[in-house]
């Protein structure tokens, strides 16, 4: 996550969760599906706001702990 994201990433995000709910046999899909269409529904315009300003709003936490996970840096 580079705070780069593009304000037409929301509805991208969107796409690819409802394509995946119900096409799959595996019940993890619609897992993961059914939480980023949530976020998507409830907090679009923060989505949109930020990816329009550039970056997250001034005093949201980036929670770096998680990044050094994901990128495989955690002690």
């Amino acid at each position: 996550c580079d705070g780069n994201g593009k304000v037409e990433d929301v509805e991208l995000i969107a796409g690819i969760a409802n394509n995946v709910m119900g096409n799959t046999i595996c019940a993890f899909a619609d897992g993961m599906a059914m939480p980023l269409l949530g976020l998507v529904r409830k907090f679009r315009e923060e989505f949109v706001a930020a990816a329009q300003a550039g970056g997250l709003p001034e005093g949201t936490r980036h929670d770096n702990p998680t990044r050094a996970l994901v990128e495989g840096k955690a002690a």
